[in-house]
């Protein structure tokens, strides 16, 4: 019995031990299962991030990411021996990457499920802008031939055509260079290269299109030879309510633009190496017409590129040693006492730090200023003064009788005859004084009696015929007799600028100092013209009766900082920020440099004002004053530029300009947004 206890025991134990042991192998063997399931689930989620990625990627790449777009990304499917549940959240809840609010992180939440197993990774794709695209040499071949391997394309999603600018700014060495692909969308426009054709030297290639509305646009070069170095290509859309234009006398490649390859023109060049932070260029709105250089010349010949501009573009290529290598400023027209000192905004620069496997020696940027032109058929304000009347004029009248019966008085008649010539340039008024040889002192107008100028009383007064005078008397008639009529009234016979008014100084050739406008203008049509207030007609003037002969040299109005314009000129406008103006050219005056329009007006039908910030150093007389382009150049001579940020890491730099007109919206940087990987997390299970 002993033994078959021992034995029952032994085979119990022996059971329990093998049923632990079957236990135990079990688990192991589960346990390894639902190890092997967690690491296929997590590989699932970190799938399904990637899927989600190249989802957001895609919709980038087209230009048309929305909330919609990152919301849409949730989705199940099967994958391998297991699926995957995608979820995301955009931030901001609405936005959208195509004009409007633009949409920042889409948070994705990826579940991977194996069996009972799951994983669940979530990642913020931050959205990033990026302002062009690379090639990078050490990784990629960059001759882009015979595959294309690098192009930039563009959507213009704004709803009228614009401009793209493009800027191509790639390593050069020896006589490899950039050029348009067969039948590729290339318009040239620059072409250019840095001081040196060896090492760390730098091409630029600028090319200008015009892209329909809705339009993508597909643009891409290729390389002269095979051993091709990093590059990167940038561009900016200049856009308007309508579609803006280049400017230039023809439209022919290069007429819009303006460089220099000439290290050694310190005020005309656009190139510079190691050290050199300053440029300039032409006057680019000195004429408007003429033949331009095609960019394959090695400067812009004409002085037309940029006339009538409203916006101008500078195009930077620099040959660098960081990613994080940029200028920290461009200043247009730095000559000294004259320059605008126009600073300028950068739209776009790549490659940056952000994105990854850029190459770093090349720096593309697209700086731009713009200033509204003046509204009308020119550019160009023409006729202003600072004023407010500005013509020709006489005071009384004189003449010399040429007969015995030509100029006489009988009694109370005054009868001026033949040798009365210049009407209605002078005329005789009311109130004048009679002076000649045998007249009485202190003798007077009283009124006109009759006119044997053309036309008669009813239109012609003031002229030959008869007048009564204040003093009875006999003077006979003489031949070669002096007549004088000396009056306070101011005749103006013509007018550039015509708001002559009450109370305004008058400056006359040959009048005394001092005098002013006494009352305010009866206009008439009785006196050789129709009269309009302000402009042609008679003005009771201050001070003691007196003659002066017709003069183009009268003026009104004391000089300050009201520029009066006829109405019949282009117009300046108040725009935000101020409109920049400057004299072009014209008879006189100067306006310092920095002003800027603040207020515009319309004093009478013939006349219109506008108030500037800084009143001329000299008084405007006659002058023709622009805006847009034009007001940034130093009139008649070359304009300097400066580059603000050059270090010793910029080894050399290869810049250009490129002018347009009807660019009244703010442009914007040719950009596609990339998503950057940023915050991943995985909950503890």
């Amino acid at each position: 019995m002993v033994t078959i206890v021992v034995m029952l025991f032994l085979i119990a134990t022996v059971v329990f031990v093998l049923s632990q042991m079957l236990n135990v192998s079990s688990g192991n063997v589960i346990d390894g299962q639902r190890q092997g399931d967690s690491t296929a689930a997590f590989f699932l989620a970190e799938s399904g991030l990637d899927k989600a990625k190249s989802v957001a990627d895609a919709a980038l790449s087209a230009g048309n990411f929305t909330n919609a777009t990152c919301t849409g990304i949730a989705t199940n499917y099967n994958l391998g021996r297991g699926s995957v549940g995608l979820t995301a959240v955009s931030t901001p809840a609405t936005c959208t990457n195509g004009g409007g609010t633009p949409c920042t992180v889409c948070t994705v939440t990826s579940v991977g499920r194996v069996g009972v197993t799951q994983r669940t990774a979530t990642q913020d794709l931050v959205l990033t802008t990026v302002n062009g695209i690379f090639c990078n040499a050490g990784i990629t071949d960059c001759s882009n031939t015979p595959t294309v391997t690098w192009e930039l394309k563009l959507k213009n999603t704004a709803a009228v055509a614009g401009i793209g600018l493009f800027n191509l700014t790639y390593e050069k060495q020896g006589n490899n260079i950039a050029t348009c692909a067969p039948a590729s969308n290339c318009r040239l426009q620059q072409d250019l290269t840095s001081p040196s054709s060896g090492i760390n030297s730098t091409g630029l290639m600028g090319n200008a299109v015009l892209i329909p509305a809705g339009s993508t646009y597909p643009i891409y070069q290729t390389m002269s030879k095979g051993d091709v170095r990093s590059l990167a290509e940038v561009g900016a859309f200049f856009l308007g309510t309508s579609a803006p234009v280049l400017t230039g006398p023809t439209t022919s490649a290069g007429a819009a633009a303006y460089w220099d390859d000439d290290k050694n023109n310190t005020t005309s060049r656009t190139v510079g190496a190691s050290g050199m932070s300053t440029g300039g260029s032409n006057d680019g709105t000195a004429t408007t017409g003429g033949t331009c250089s095609a960019p394959s010349a090695h400067s812009q010949g004409c002085t037309s590129w940029c006339y009538g501009g409203d916006t101008l573009a500078f195009s930077f290529a620099g040959n660098v040693t960081l990613l994080t290598d940029a200028l920290s400023g461009v200043t247009f027209g730095t000559n000294a006492s004259t320059g605008q000192n126009i600073a300028m905004t950068r739209i776009a620069k790549y490659p940056s730090s952000v994105v990854t496997g850029a190459p770093r020696k090349v720096d593309a940027e697209i700086w731009y200023a713009r200033n509204p032109n003046f509204t009308g058929s020119s550019p160009l304000a023409l006729n202003a003064s600072s004023y407010k009347g500005r013509g020709s004029g006489a005071v009384g009248a004189a003449w010399t009788t040429t007969s015995a019966t030509d100029t006489s008085i009988t009694g109370t008649t005054l009868t001026v005859g033949n040798g009365f010539t210049g009407y209605p340039a002078k005329i005789i008024s009311v109130n004048d004084t009679v002076v000649s040889t045998g007249v009485a002192a202190n003798t007077t107008i009283v009124q006109q009696l009759t006119s044997t100028e053309s036309g008669g009383m009813a239109t012609m007064r003031g002229g030959r015929g008869t007048y009564q005078v204040s003093i009875s008397q006999t003077v006979t008639g003489a031949n070669g007799r002096a007549w004088t009529v000396n009056s306070n009234v101011l005749n103006v016979t013509a007018c550039t600028i015509c708001y002559f008014a009450q109370n305004d100084a008058i400056a006359l050739a040959g009048l005394s100092a001092g005098r002013t406008i006494n009352a305010a203008q009866t206009t008439a049509t009785t006196y050789g013209r129709t009269e309009a207030f302000g402009g042609l007609g008679r003005y009771s003037i201050s001070g003691t009766a007196t003659q002066v002969a017709s003069s183009s040299a009268l003026y009104a109005g004391t000089p300050g900082t009201t520029v009066y314009l006829p109405s019949t000129s282009s117009q300046p406008a108040v725009t935000t920020p101020a409109m920049l103006i400057t004299v072009k050219s014209g008879t006189g005056g100067v306006l310092p440099p920095g002003t800027t329009v603040t207020a515009v007006s319309a004093p009478n039908v013939a006349t219109t004002a506008f108030t500037v910030s800084t009143a001329p150093t000299t008084a405007l007389d006659g002058a023709s004053v622009c805006g847009g382009t034009c007001a940034f150049f130093v009139p008649g001579t070359n304009t300097t530029f400066s580059l603000g940020g050059i270090t010793s890491n910029f080894n050399e730099w290869a810049a250009g300009f490129m002018c347009m007109k009807g660019v009244d919206l703010p442009p914007d940087a040719v950009t596609s947004a990339i998503t950057v990987n940023r915050r991943w997390t995985e909950p503890v299970q």
